[in-house]
């Protein structure tokens, strides 16, 4: 409808200056040519031109009024399509503000619940590690003792085998050294017995050697 109102009040002008345009020639070509007839017939076309320009302007005064009136109806519904759009950008921005302020509640709340979670778990976890550990370390401890007692009975068995064998070892080698003693004693009383012996002999042969000797002597005598 603008661009309606519009052609036509570009019209309206065009025919006005052509109008004009015809006047001016029509009044030198009055003045040089026409009569006084003429003038008047001239006269009365002018009436005529003025009459229909008279329409034409009352026709464009109303054309006018209603391309203002399209005009302010356009001008309001562009300003409420402006203030909308404002309208609209602002509770956009509010909206996307609260967005993130909602996003960002949730987010520190997320993340004191995620640390106390964390805490937790890691509270829960040590406890149950020291638990178990603790299990293990007494599991551990049990197994340790019983593994010392078994080695130390072990240990003490084979120490009482050595006891023993060590025993039975001193005994057989006393037993061995009395007899080894027993049998050099005896040597060495032998070996003295007969060296006394052959002492003996040799000193009663001596002995004998001299009486015989002295009696021979005597006899001789």
């Amino acid at each position: 409808q603008t661009m309606r109102m519009f052609r036509k009040i570009v019209e309206h002008r065009l025919i006005k200056k052509k109008i004009q345009i015809l006047q001016c020639n029509a009044r030198v070509w009055l003045a040089k040519h026409l009569t006084f007839t003429r003038l008047i017939a001239v006269s009365a076309i002018q009436k005529f031109f003025r009459v229909q320009l008279a329409k034409s302007t009352v026709y464009t005064l109303r054309e006018k009024k209603k391309a203002e009136e399209g005009a302010n109806i356009i001008q309001r519904n562009i300003r409420k399509m402006q203030v909308m759009r404002k309208f609209r950008r602002t509770l956009n921005a509010v909206v996307i503000m609260q967005v993130t302020w909602r996003m960002h509640e949730k987010h520190s709340k997320y993340e004191s619940l995620k640390k106390c979670v964390v805490c937790i778990q890691q509270n829960t976890r040590g406890f149950l590690a020291r638990k178990t550990s603790f299990g293990r370390l007494s599991a551990v401890l049990v197994v340790q003792s019983f593994g010392r007692i078994i080695i130390a009975k072990s240990c003490m068995h084979k120490l009482r085998e050595e006891k023993a064998a060590f025993k039975v070892m001193t005994f057989n080698a006393i037993f061995i050294q009395s007899v080894v003693r027993g049998y050099i004693v005896r040597k060495c009383l032998h070996e003295k017995n007969t060296a006394a012996t052959k002492i003996q002999r040799i000193w009663k042969t001596f002995l004998m050697y001299l009486q015989y000797h002295s009696d021979l002597l005597d006899i001789i005598a």
